[in-house]
Order: structure tokens, then sequence, then C-alpha cells
């Protein structure tokens, strides 16, 4: 993937013409968040759009083929969720220890966004309504992950919860109906699930809330 341009205007403004819903997208190659957002191109393809890329050669596209495997579309989906919010510097108080927070983490010059819990918090008084405190921050994922380091007010976002995109939601039903049709096909098991028997495919409204406990389990 491209590098992040950060700013870049052109980009920005390309990015909330087509999108509406923003998200949070971890992508594979770095394990690092990026604000995003979601095309369904023909009812068939999900496009996945990043704000911070400079062109749509960036772009990741998914198509119902890339999936074989129920487990690998949970995994998929969790890589989603609605963006996060900065926390402000009034608001400090609210970030205790154990709590997990989506942060700043500087690579190779550049800034991506991990998430982290707080392992403790070094309080202090504020100067003209300015947060001085100290958070310290053992990374979850990514290139520090495991390690603490020390971070100010403004590296540290709020993890938000909610519904997903619709888009997300309408092209994971997509993969859902396939992977049930495939299944259906294949030899009779005595290892069957507590919900569906082997010589059963997943009906619409059984698609539907597979998807959204998916999503409910990722928050």
């Amino acid at each position: 993937m491209n590098s992040l341009k950060e700013g870049d205007d052109h980009s920005y403004n390309n990015f909330k013409n087509v999108l509406v819903i923003i998200n949070n997208f971890r992508i594979n190659n770095n394990d690092a968040w990026y604000t995003s957002g979601v095309v369904l191109e023909n009812g068939k393809r999900l496009r996945v759009k990043f704000k911070d890329f400079k062109s749509g050669d960036a772009d990741e596209v998914f198509s119902k083929g890339n999936f074989s495997k129920h487990d690998e579309l949970d995994e998929f989906l969790r890589r989603f969720r609605p963006v996060s919010v900065p926390v402000e510097e009034n608001e400090c108080s609210t970030v205790i220890e154990g709590m997990t927070a989506y942060a700043t983490y500087k690579v190779d010059g550049s800034i991506r966004y991990f998430d982290a819990i707080v392992d403790g918090v070094c309080c202090k008084e504020h100067k003209l309504e300015k947060c001085v405190c100290t958070f310290l921050l053992c990374w979850k994922h990514g290139p520090g992950e495991g390690t603490v380091t020390a971070q100010s007010i403004v590296d540290i976002c709020f993890i938000m919860s909610g519904a997903p995109d619709p888009r997300v939601t309408d092209f994971a039903k997509l993969v859902m109906e396939k992977l049930s049709s495939q299944s259906s096909l294949t030899p009779k098991t005595p290892f069957l699930s507590r919900k569906t028997s082997s010589n059963q495919t997943l009906n619409k409204s059984q698609v539907s809330s597979s998807v959204h406990d998916i999503f409910s389990c990722s928050l």
C-alpha cells in the first residue's frame, strides 16, 4: 500500500464525495487502523477506500471468492469498527488504567494507529487548561506489541461502539449465503452445528442474525 499523505486535501475531498459512513479499518500488511469508508460495487465487491492515501491505488477490494470459511469472514468483519473519537484535554480523567484506547504510534517517521491498554496514568495539574498528564500505554498489536510507552492526551482516542456500516453488513450477507450454499453440497457429517444440520442451508434471517452476532462479539 502507498505511504500515508497526511493533510492531502484532494484525497480527502474525493473521499467525502464518495462515502458517507466513516469507519476504522485494520489492514493486514502493517496491522494498523486507518480511517476508511466502503463502496459496495454492483452488489458483488466491497471496496475499502482510505482517507489518508493520496490516490485510489491503495484501495482494498474484496469479493465473495476471497472467503472459503466462516472463520475468514469473522476475522474480516472484526477489522471494521466505528471511527474513533479523540479525547479532549478536559476529558483526561476519563482515561483510566485498564481501559483499551486507540492511539498514535510513530513508525519510521510516520504516524500510525494501534490499540493499547492504559497501563498507568501520571496526573498533573493542568496548565492554562492544557493537559500535561502522562499516560503509559501497553501496545496490543503492531511493531510495539507488548512494550510500554509514555504518551500525551493528544495521542489518545476513544474506541467507539455502534452499528456496522450497512454496506459491510450487506456484503457479509452475500458471503454467508455463498458459504451456506457450498456447505449444502458437502457430504453429511456426524459433527453437526448446534444451529444447522448438514442437510440444511441458512435462510436469510439466519444469515442476518449470524452477521449481527459477529459484529456484537467484536465490539
